[in-house]
């Protein structure tokens, strides 16, 4: 999974970090959710959004390319895993794809990293999280 990769190695706060989605195949997250992400090789990370924004595919830029750390980082890059990446998924879901979709880019930060959890690996949950 592309954020357990993101997020190994990286200690607790190390700036943002993104991620990015098809909408039609995602509820829409807020800035404050909570994502915990499960690595079976590290435990879990506790993440927490600080930026949601929607944008055409055709209009994302080198800086969301570089926060989402694909390959290189570079615009070109993400651009190419991401097409293929989202044509797939948007084939499954019965939709199409092109430069026109809107994609779902979420920006977070590591607040912690705990060893203490078992799983396969993933994103198990994201909810408003209420200190």
């Amino acid at each position: 999974m592309d954020v357990v990769r993101l997020l190994r190695g990286q200690t607790v706060a190390p700036g943002p970090r993104a991620r990015s989605s098809l909408l039609a195949e995602r509820a829409r997250r807020a800035v404050g959710d909570v994502l915990i992400v499960r690595d079976p090789d590290a435990g879990a990370y506790l993440c927490r959004i600080t930026s949601v924004a929607v944008k055409r595919f055709g209009d994302v830029d080198a800086s969301d390319a570089w926060l989402e750390g694909i390959g290189d980082r570079s615009l070109e890059r993400w651009v190419c895993e991401r097409s293929l990446a989202f044509a797939r998924r948007a084939a499954e879901l019965g939709c199409r794809f092109d430069e026109d979709s809107d994609v779902v880019l979420e920006r977070f930060v590591l607040v912690e990293q705990t060893r203490d959890v078992a799983g396969e690996g993933g994103e198990i949950i994201a909810e408003r999280f209420e200190p």
